[in-house]
């Protein structure tokens, strides 16, 4: 092995801790999940979610609903039945609907 195949190892090695690290602390509930989106996104980009019309949420689906579906969704059995056991998939776009809802209400006037 030479100097550049142990740098992709170590990097690969990494990737895999990080994932890892991520489904053993996915979120159990929508709700959990939601929060948990919500506190990672800055007040610019909630509000660039709020701004998507809501028939055009599917376009989430191969990017942000991808990256929940890898690192929370698949084999997260509490996540599935908390969600209505549906197929990750699906459970993603409620995942990004719930998130997009939430975002509408804080833009809401009190």
């Amino acid at each position: 092995m030479d100097e550049q195949d142990h740098k992709r190892d170590d990097m690969l090695g990494e990737f895999r801790r990080r994932l890892e690290d991520q489904r053993r602390n996915a979120p159990k509930t929508l709700t959990e999940a939601v929060a948990r989106l919500l506190s990672t996104l800055s007040d610019e980009d909630k509000k660039l979610v709020a701004e998507v019309p809501e028939k055009d949420l599917d376009q989430f689906h191969m990017t942000w609903g991808m990256g929940m579906r890898n690192t929370w969704i698949w084999g997260n059995e509490e996540l599935l039945n908390n969600c209505g056991s549906m197929h990750p998939d699906e459970v993603s776009a409620v995942i990004v609907r719930a998130v997009w809802n939430a975002a509408n209400r804080k833009r809401e006037p009190n």
